[in-house]
């Protein structure tokens, strides 16, 4: 948190009374607790997402590559009369 927001919320909570600072140290401490619970599912479903297309792409069959390629530049062009 910003120490301009961290700033505001203790201006805030500071009006509440005597256990201002219990509150305010509970409040960020939530706050960071969600935040690592969002984050660390969010890459969990990351990997588990990578994991599923690296299963996939073993399966996928390969199609070779052309062996040549004739542009259409490399003849002349034809005049038709």
């Amino acid at each position: 948190m910003s120490p301009d927001a961290q700033a505001q919320l203790q201006a805030i909570i500071a009006n509440t009374g005597d256990q201002s600072g219990i509150m305010l140290e509970n409040v960020v401490n939530s706050m960071r607790e969600s935040l690592s619970f969002a984050i660390s599912h969010v890459f969990l479903y990351a990997v588990v997402a990578v994991a599923i297309a690296f299963i996939v792409n073993l399966f996928i069959k390969e199609i070779p590559l052309r062996q040549h390629y004739h542009a259409e530049s490399d003849h002349p062009p034809q005049k038709t009369e």
